[in-house]
């Protein structure tokens, strides 16, 4: 069952049917928390100033503009990142299944994927 509620123009659009509780559980949250910092915020390469100068040098990471600015995150104790994004055409089934399965698993009794077919 899909339910559309407005007009669609867009072809590439694709609509779903999930169920849940009204309030995310605490699990759910956790397991988002989670998928998202695996999935989405990319892998940590750099933790430190060291850390940076000995990647730059073997693999010319960034141009010299950004050092600073590297320079002052690191100092207030975050870390670096990087990653991709991929845009082929099931890229945004992929991160939909996987959220969808993330809160299923996290806690099975309060979420049911219902109609997630997103082939239309």
């Amino acid at each position: 069952m899909k339910v559309r509620t407005d007009f669609v123009t867009n072809s590439s659009s694709s609509s779903f049917v999930i169920a849940r509780k009204k309030e995310l559980t605490n699990k759910q949250k956790d397991a988002i928390i989670h998928w998202a910092e695996e999935k989405m915020l990319g892998n940590t390469i750099i933790t430190s100033m060291e850390k940076f100068e000995e990647i730059n040098e073997e693999e010319l990471f960034v141009d010299e503009c950004y050092f600073e600015k590297i320079n002052k995150t690191l100092s207030k104790g975050m870390i670096i990142s990087t990653g991709y994004v991929n845009f082929e055409p099931d890229v945004l089934e992929y991160m939909y299944y996987g959220f969808w399965k993330t809160l299923k698993e996290a806690d099975p009794d309060n979420f049911v994927a219902i109609d997630t077919r997103l082939d239309y």
